[in-house]
């Protein structure tokens, strides 16, 4: 009878640690999630800015302008911002 109370009290205690070590690993899924978000919306309005920026100073076809965050080229009708990180944006010239 000894030996049951154990187990039992052995596997309710692994189950219990089961149950906040999976509500643990939800939470930071959720906010990696979150974050990757946040970072994805970050680089839009950095390259959504940028591109503001090379339409006041009227870049002609095939003319670049650079920042510190990263570049922006004035192609075809379009900008095409490259940041630094690696991300790719490319956006109409407004009329």
């Amino acid at each position: 009878m000894k030996n049951k109370v154990n187990g039992s009290l052995f596997a309710s205690g692994i189950l219990f640690l089961i149950f906040l070590s999976a509500l643990f690993l939800g939470q930071l899924e959720f906010y990696d999630n979150q974050l990757s978000f946040y970072r994805a919306e970050i680089n839009m309005k950095e390259a959504q800015t940028m591109r503001n920026m090379a339409q006041t100073h009227h870049l002609h076809d095939n003319q670049e302008l650079k920042f510190n965050t990263g570049k922006v080229r004035f192609h075809e009708q379009r900008y095409e911002i490259t940041l630094k990180n690696g991300q790719y944006y490319s956006f109409e010239a407004f009329k």
